[in-house]
């Protein structure tokens, strides 16, 4: 599969509390078409702060912000591709 290894650049952003309490479900927040991940980085830690059950992972898509040199074909599915495993990655966590 075409792009299969490639992880997208990304941020977590936990309320802040114990080191050994996480969230219980983490949230992806995507950016619009020229954007980043870290437009949303004021908006998350608020949020996360109001809900402490919940983190946000702010996420670069293929080819914005961080994650630049994502393998071809760079079109939607293939971001699609990237979020799945990187919800796979933090399932494990």
């Amino acid at each position: 599969m075409p792009g299969s290894a490639f992880l997208p650049h990304h941020v977590l952003i936990p309320a802040a509390q114990e080191a050994s309490a996480g969230p219980a479900q983490w949230m992806l927040v995507l950016h619009g078409i020229l954007g980043s991940g870290g437009n949303w980085r004021s908006f998350a830690r608020r949020v996360a702060e109001a809900c402490p059950s919940w983190g946000f992972v702010l996420v670069d898509l293929r080819m914005h912000g961080l994650s630049q040199g994502a393998p071809p074909p760079h079109t939607v599915e293939s971001a699609a591709r990237d979020l799945v495993r990187l919800g796979d990655l933090l399932r494990r966590d």
